[in-house]
């Protein structure tokens, strides 16, 4: 396209958008300024008009989209009348199908093995009517001697009430009674409960629990008690491992419960405990071994006084004979047999605390724990002797008894027997206030048997009153009047039901009779033509069915073709709108408007105001060249600065009027003065020179 010479910004619009008209698609742009003072004010405003061609097209799109919506429309009529032909069809075969299902069903009830089942089912039914009849007929005999009842209650009126009247105080007095036993009663048991919790807080707390042994030791341990196995494999490493983690628990369990309790402040002195203190720590080393017993199922050992007493015996010999056993650890023998024969004890395993005192039961006990943790976990050096000595297992079943005593030194003498005559009462964590409680929790579970059955007396009687408050009520004379009037009631129903009944019984019979004419009546002939009829009406049936099936598969077929020709018809109607709506947008007008302020006068190229116009550098040193309007608007403002701040005075826009370089200093000069010549005159010609210079 030839390009046009422009001299001036102003001239450049003006030359566009006059003499470029079939380029810009029917744009124009129009260019006005108001001089302020010394600064200029461009309205730039682009129009975008119309493009009869695009909507001309548009017109032409709709009109045949129009054409398609009709055909769809007239394809979407035709799968209508089609599928619901179809479903007429349909509907016909469906009904031929009912027809011939009930031909069906006569001509099977027609066969003489149906009619004998009919026959079979009338007598059944004769059978329940009359039942039913005797039901009904006992009842409106109960029914009239009701009835009789009612009226003989009527006129003895005052009789019976005074009789109910009597029944109900009697009936109140049994009940205040047994309410007043109840609460004596409960007021025992909430006494007897009462003293068991003031029991149950003075108790030390449960039973103490040694902690879970290590996996290894107890299948092994198993296996040998078991006869699986004839040695104990266990290394060194591991039962010292195996220790120290039994220990690290017996610390965060055992003893920390041990330190909790009111044996930290008893105190306690070597070869001098009390007898309590005795029965005290034999429990708890029988507690602590059955928990390690029972994590293997065996049976607990068991304690008792007199183990308590031969455990001191074994003790009192090993005084007597000055037998230290800390002392004699690792000698042919550590244990003084003189005393254990003499105290008649064939098993002991002993404790040493290696020279360490307690000063209070709660050390002792944790000496104890140690000791036991450390005689079944570590005791490879003893050949486990300890150990399985703690898990004796009697392969008769006999009971296991079990001593505990303390010598001077500390050590500790456990010994074990499974005697046959062992007496006395067997001592376990039930110490005198168990007892106490066990005795309380007898008296307690009788007690609550008794005020339990109480309450069941008194229940009974406030149901019996609450039946004689409501008898004395019917038995007034209008209560009893009530009564006569239902009892008639049912009476007149019993007896209409009856008549129906009867009347049900005459109906069956009558058919039972037919039937049974029926069945005798069959000849040979009529057997064969009933095979036939039954044989055809199969037939028939058949049939019916699958010309049901093929309408049905053929008015599915149609409604597929509806669904594809309804789908069709609402896409034509969519692409209608669309092109529709893309006229509607082609139609309207836009006009955008921009204002700039250029300071200085004038502008020199007319991308300062709002790049509507872009200009490009030329060969020709005194001219510039505009492109096409598409190319404005991808222009870059790069010819021209200029602020889009408020109007200042010429003054402050003097100091600012700085040219742009353009090469060397000569050239500039040049250029810019030629420019500026050419400018002056045309800015004069389109009136943006200064007011002044127009008067």
């Amino acid at each position: 396209m030839k390009k046009k010479a422009l001299t001036t910004v102003a001239l450049g619009v003006a030359t566009l958008a006059a003499g470029m008209a079939g380029n810009v698609h029917a744009d124009s742009v129009k260019v006005t300024k108001q001089q302020i003072g010394d600064e200029t004010k461009i309205t730039t405003t682009t129009t975008k008009d119309v493009n009869q061609q695009k909507i001309a097209q548009d017109k032409q799109n709709i009109s045949s989209q129009q054409t398609v919506v009709s055909s769809a429309k007239s394809s979407l009529d035709k799968a209508k009348a089609s599928a619901s032909s179809a479903g007429q069809v349909v509907s016909s075969a469906q009904s031929k199908v009912n027809d011939a299902k009930k031909a069906l069903d006569a001509a099977k009830a027609s066969q003489p093995d149906q009619i004998k089942h009919q026959v079979a089912t009338d007598q059944s039914q004769v059978n329940t009517d009359k039942q039913n009849i005797s039901s009904t007929q006992s009842s409106i005999a109960t029914d009239k001697s009701n009835v009789a009842k009612d009226q003989q209650a009527i006129n003895n009126v005052g009789q019976k009430a005074q009789q109910d009247q009597n029944k109900l105080n009697n009936n109140q007095s049994k009940l205040s009674s047994a309410q007043s036993t109840l609460n004596n009663d409960q007021s025992k048991l909430n006494n007897v409960n009462g003293q068991l919790s003031n029991i149950e807080s003075q108790e030390g707390g449960e039973q103490v629990t040694f902690p879970p042994l290590p996996n290894d030791w107890l299948t092994q341990v198993k296996a040998y008690l078991n006869g699986q196995i004839h040695q104990i494999n266990i290394s060194d490493e591991e039962q010292s491992n195996d220790l120290d983690k039994l220990e690290n628990e017996l610390q965060n369990t055992v003893y920390k419960e041990n330190a909790k309790s009111a044996d930290a402040n008893e105190s306690y002195t070597p070869g001098k405990l009390t007898p309590q203190q005795k029965v005290d720590l034999n429990i708890y080393a029988g507690e602590l071994i059955n928990s390690a017993r029972a994590q293997l199922g065996l049976n607990p050992v068991k304690i008792n006084q007199e183990m308590i007493d031969t455990a001191d015996k074994v003790v009192a010999g090993y005084e007597a004979d000055n037998f230290n056993m800390a002392e004699k650890s690792g000698q042919a023998s550590s244990h003084d047999e003189k005393a254990l024969d003499a105290a008649g004890v064939g098993t002991e395993c002993g404790g040493s605390c290696w020279g360490v005192t307690y000063s209070s039961l709660q050390g002792v006990k944790d000496y104890i724990a140690d000791i036991i943790a450390s005689s079944l976990v570590n005791d490879s050096i003893a050949n486990w002797g300890h150990c399985l000595t703690y898990l004796s297992n009697p392969s008769n079943g006999s009971d296991v008894w079990m001593g505990l005593g303390i010598d001077k030194w500390n050590n500790l003498h456990f010994v074990f027997k499974t005697p046959s005559n062992t007496s006395g009462n067997l001592l376990s964590s039930s110490s005198d206030l168990q007892k106490q409680k066990d005795n309380l929790q007898n008296q307690a579970n009788q007690l609550q048997n008794t005020v339990n059955k109480d309450k069941q007396v008194v229940n009974d009687l406030q149901n019996q009153v609450n039946a004689d408050k409501a008898q004395l009520q019917k038995d007034t004379p209008a209560g009893l009047q009530q009564q006569l009037q239902n009892d008639q009631k049912k009476l007149a129903d019993d007896q209409a039901t009856l008549q129906k009944q009867q009347q049900k019984l005459a109906h069956d019979g009558a058919q039972l009779k037919a039937d049974q004419n029926k069945l005798n009546s069959i000849t040979p002939e009529d057997i064969a033509n009933a095979q036939k009829t039954l044989e055809q009406a199969q037939t028939n049936y058949n049939s019916a069915v699958k010309a049901l099936n093929d309408a049905q598969s053929k008015a599915n077929a149609s409604n597929d073709e509806l669904a594809k020709a309804q789908q069709n018809y609402i896409n034509a109607l969519n692409k209608l709108n669309e092109l529709k709506q893309i006229l509607e947008n082609d139609e309207k007008q836009i006009t955008t408007t921009s204002v700039q302020w250029i300071k200085n006068q004038h502008p020199t190229t007319t991308s300062s105001m709002g790049n509507k116009v872009v200009l490009h550098s030329s060969s020709e040193a005194n001219t510039v060249h505009a492109d096409t309007v598409s190319a404005v608007k991808l222009a870059q403002a790069d010819a021209i600065h200029f602020t889009g701040e408020a109007p200042v005075s010429s003054k402050k826009a003097a100091k600012k009027n700085v040219l742009p370089q353009m090469g060397d200093e000569n050239s500039n000069k040049t250029v810019w003065g030629e420019i500026s010549l050419a400018m002056a005159g045309v800015l004069a010609t389109l009136g943006l020179a200064d007011r002044k210079r127009r008067d």
